[in-house]
Parts: structure tokens; sequence; C-alpha cells
């Protein structure tokens, strides 16, 4: 089950996408701009966070807590992410060798992009890396304004969309399995990136095509998304309207266990 697009009759998708604060991105970003952009920046997954507050302190504390990077390139809006041991290129020379081998998977192995990210100095780092790397073809280097958290909406949307999603996919194999999933378990760090991998698999565009439909140019062969009743559902289905409501339940892919 892909759980995307996410149902508002699936507890696991609406306790995925309920936990996050909505953020706003800035309005024709990129509209105008004929070279592609590589958006990247990192988010934090936390358990048991608790936040410390005085006069002179204000900061949040969590038992355990993973950090991931997030990708966006806009030239077919496909999502990437990676979970890291640190933010530091050094301790994780790999990420930069991903994210270009990512990159050729869309289709940007000779194009001249555009890479923006925040002023964080590791993740300035990375984006010297990845420039350093393909210095051959052409890469640009953009950072925000520092305090401008806004201009760089795109990505932080879709840190949103992956944080959802693995918050939906612990929630659902938690209840599969019966146990209790913790950030520690080794099988996170493989949600995280599998999130990213449904997102740009199965999500259907404003132009009515998935990501990876647009960049291969043929239909997605994922399986298709749980549909109330049991039957499966097309992603495409969403495009014409296929969303379905109705109460939570017990539903399987393909069939609908009747009590």
């Amino acid at each position: 089950m892909t759980h995307c697009p996410a149902r508002p009759w699936c507890k696991h998708c609406v306790y995925g996408a309920a936990a996050e604060y909505p953020h706003r991105t800035v309005v024709g970003e990129n509209g105008e701009s004929t070279v592609p952009r590589v958006m990247l920046d990192y988010c934090f997954f936390k358990e048991d966070a608790s936040r410390l507050t005085d006069e002179h302190v204000n900061k949040e504390e969590a038992k355990v807590s993973l950090t991931a990077l997030v990708m966006k390139e806009t030239m077919f809006d496909s999502v990437w992410a990676y979970a890291l041991r640190s933010k530091s290129v050094a301790e994780g020379p790999w990420i930069a060798d991903q994210i270009i081998d990512d990159l050729n998977t869309v289709g940007m192995a000779k194009n001249r992009i555009i890479v923006k990210t925040d002023q964080e100095a590791a993740i300035v780092e990375l984006q010297t890396e990845i420039a350093r790397r393909r210095a051959d073809i052409g890469t640009s280097l953009e950072n925000s304004k520092v305090g401008d958290s806004n201009s760089n909406g795109k990505v932080e949307r879709a840190i949103r969309d992956v944080g959802n999603m693995v918050r939906t996919l612990k929630s659902a194999l938690s209840e599969k399995s019966g146990l209790t999933l913790t950030l520690d378990m080794n099988i996170v760090p493989w949600m995280v990136r599998h999130a990213s991998y449904l997102i740009t698999r199965c999500r259907v565009r404003s132009c009515g095509r998935t990501s990876l439909q647009w960049i291969k140019g043929r239909k997605s062969l994922t399986e298709p998304a749980l549909r109330r009743d049991g039957h499966v559902q097309d992603p495409e289905d969403r495009a014409r309207g296929g969303q379905l409501r109705g109460q939570v339940g017990d539903w399987r892919l393909g069939r609908h266990d009747h009590p």
C-alpha cells in the first residue's frame, strides 16, 4: 500500500499529515527561470521532544532524533530524501555522489543547474561539493537571504510532505507488525528514502501525471492506491476526481474484508 495520495478515511494518512504546521511558499517562485533549480534543506525527526523555556533559554530537546536531507528539483517536481548520520560532508561523503546519481536519474546529467540552499555552513559545504563534482557541466550556486525562510518555499513543502509520509508509513507498519517503531531502528532510514520515492512515483501533479511519468514519458508501474471500497485505484484517478471519503476500517489492497 502506497498511502499516496493520502485518504481522509485512512487513520495512518490522517496521523501522518495532522502533526505538521502549514508553511507558505513564495508565489511565482522560479516562474520565469529556464534553468532547473535543485533545492536542498535539512529536516529533523524527533521523538519524546520537550521544550525548555525560561528567560535565557528556549530550545527543544528529544530523546531520539534523526537528521534527513530533502531535495526538490523544478524540472519534473521530483522529491528525494536521505537519512544522515550527521550534516558533515566529511562524515558522509556518499551523499554528494547519491544526489548527483539521483539528478542523473531525473535526466540532468548534462544540464546546467542552479543548486539553492540556505546559508547554513554544513549545507553550503554540500552545495559546493556538488558543484565541484559537476564542474565540467556547470552548476550555479544560490543561497537564501539570512532570516528569509520563505524564499525556499518549494523545498519546505517537500519537507512537509516527506515528514507526513514517514509518519504515515511508521504508523501503518507499527500497526501491522505489532511493534513500537522508534527512530533509531534500522528500518527508519529506508522509510525516509521510500517516502520520497512514493511522492515522486505516485503523487499526481497539476499536469495530470506523476513526476516519474513525466520523467520516463510513460505510466508508472507502481501498485495503484487503495480505495475504501476495496477496489484498486490508478494514481491518475485523483486527477479525474477519484478521491473517496469514508470511515476508517480494516482495508487491504484489492479487497475489503467484511466483518
